[in-house]
Parts: C-alpha cells; sequence; structure tokens
C-alpha cells in the first residue's frame, strides 16, 4: 500500500513541487504535436539555470463530506537536489520538510511530529521533481491532453492508465504561465471525486535559501513518532 501511495505522491509532487517536473525533457511521446513540443523544451531549457525556489501557496481542498472547501496557505521552499520545506500558516500551523532522506511532518499545536525514512525511495521522489526522463516515465501511468488557449496558461490535463494509478487518482491537470514556463496552478482528482488544488504566487527563482531552513527544529517536549514504510 505505501508503494501505492508513494508513486501516486511522486506523480503529483513532479508538478507541484518544481517547475519544470514532467516536461524537463522531450519525448518521443510529445513528437509531433506542435506547441506541446515547443513549450517542453523552453521547459527544460530554463530548469537547468534553477537552483531554487521560493513562493506563497494557496492550498484548496473540495471534499465531498464537507459543505464549504477547506483552504490552507503559507509558503514553499525547494532547493536542490533534495531539499523541500512546505510550512502551512493558516488555519493552523503544520511544517513539512524532507532533508537528508528523513519526511517529517510537525504539528506544532498538538506538540507531535511524524518521521518517515525516505532514502531508499529519495531518487524516485526526486527523479521525478527534477524530471528525470520524467515524460517517458508519466507516460507508463497516463495519458496526455494538450490545451493551449489564447490568453491562458497552458494546461496539460493527466488521465491514469495505470490500474494501480487508477485506484488513488481519478486525473491531474497542471497550468503553466505562458511568460515564465513555471507552473502556477496544479489539482489533482482523487478516485472518490475529492479534489486538492495548489496555487502559486511571489515565486523567487535562485534567491539563496540557507541550508538550516530544511531542517526542523522540535521543541524539547514534542512527541516524536517513526513511521514505517510497510
Amino acid at each position: 500500500m505505501f508503494k501505492t501511495r508513494l508513486v501516486v505522491f511522486c506523480l503529483a509532487a513532479a508538478a507541484a513541487l518544481c517547475p519544470a517536473a514532467g516536461y524537463a525533457r522531450s519525448s518521443s511521446v510529445f513528437k509531433g504535436t506542435g506547441t506541446l513540443e515547443r513549450v517542453v523544451k523552453e521547459v527544460a531549457r530554463r530548469q537547468k539555470s534553477i537552483t531554487s525556489i521560493q513562493a506563497t501557496f494557496k492550498q484548496e481542498k473540495v471534499l465531498g463530506l464537507l459543505a464549504q472547501p477547506e483552504v490552507s496557505s503559507g509558503t514553499f521552499f525547494y532547493a536542490k537536489p533534495d531539499r523541500v520545506l512546505w510550512n502551512y500558516t493558516a488555519p493552523r500551523p503544520v511544517v513539512i520538510a524532507i532533508a537528508k532522506g528523513r519526511l517529517t511532518t510537525w504539528y506544532p499545536l498538538l506538540n507531535k511530529a511524524e518521521t518517515l525514512e525516505v532514502s531508499r525511495y529519495q531518487d524516485k521522489i526526486f527523479k521525478y521533481m527534477g524530471a528525470t526522463s520524467a515524460l517517458d516515465d508519466l507516460a507508463n501511468y497516463f495519458n496526455f491532453t494538450f490545451t493551449d488557449r489564447a490568453g491562458s496558461p497552458y494546461r496539460l490535463d493527466l488521465k491514469p492508465i495505470n490500474r494501480i494509478v487508477a485506484r488513488r487518482v481519478r486525473g491531474i491537470t497542471i497550468w503553466i504561465d505562458r511568460e515564465t514556463f513555471v507552473t502556477s496552478k496544479f489539482e489533482y482528482t482523487e478516485k472518490d471525486g475529492d479534489v486538492t488544488r495548489y496555487e502559486f504566487n511571489d515565486i523567487k527563482l535562485n534567491a539563496p535559501i540557507p541550508a538550516e531552513k530544511f531542517t526542523l527544529q522540535l521543541p524539547p517536549n514534542t512527541r516524536v513518532e517513526q513511521l514505517k514504510t510497510d
């Protein structure tokens, strides 16, 4: 079960966490598709110079059991090759960090943290985030529909063709800014119809991020639970 969730996480992180993820290489799958191939090549060209990303984000969850969407916001940081930080500030603080092969989720109001060793899966996680051969790999899981509508961001809709992934995800949609070629919005729909959307703003590329930013300093009274991958 964990491996299935990890594949879904990697595919989602590919678009949500890295502006070029899922697009970094041209692929035979997309040869001859006109604008899509041009967009793929341009994103790949720009990605080569990216060493870090900072942004604010809004997360919106539309759940069948809730009458109103659940909205969260915060800041996001990414530094090559393998450091990530999601800092949720509203409506309640939660911090999610990946560094040195470990994923840590900290709930300050609960005095609780959960850690998960991901070093053996890290190559896969950051392969997608860094977009190494990502198009070819994603094509094993999804069919692609590309939309180029004047005045709107480029749009890519992914529908699962892999049976295991289809058990968890109904579809993924990614919007790419026409000028910067950075992912500006990302949405995925789970099998049960629940939808999660991310919108990124105030994006800064290659601004220095101190390494200690990705190391969580947990208070002494924090209860730490070690999660297992199986």
